[in-house]
């Protein structure tokens, strides 16, 4: 029997098929998952995608906690790491305060 090894890619897409499906809660787990992995390996591209999709997923469940934490990992990218997030990010955080209505 051939051993299977959760690489990045693959919780993410695993993941995403969740997400589509509405099963949030799985999503979340495997998206988080990924998103470690990606930290781990300075894939900060990939980390950054994990992040929007948490976003969406917790704006949508009002996780008004996780959606703070979430920021608060994006805000330590872009100041430990000298990362710049990309218009899609700040798109998702302007849903995400949609979500919270926070219109300022």
């Amino acid at each position: 029997m051939a051993q299977v090894t959760n690489t990045g890619d693959s919780l993410f897409e695993l993941g995403k098929l969740y997400c589509d499906r509405g099963d949030f809660e799985v999503a979340i787990e495997k998206i988080n998952q990924a998103a470690d992995i990606f930290y781990k390996e300075k894939s900060f591209d990939k980390y950054l995608t994990c992040q929007n999709l948490l976003l969406r997923m917790y704006s949508e469940r009002e996780d008004n906690d996780k959606i703070n934490v979430t920021k608060e990992k994006l805000q330590d990218l872009v100041l430990k790491e000298g990362f710049e997030l990309s218009s899609k990010t700040y798109y998702t955080l302007g849903v995400s305060a949609t979500f919270k209505q926070q219109y300022d």
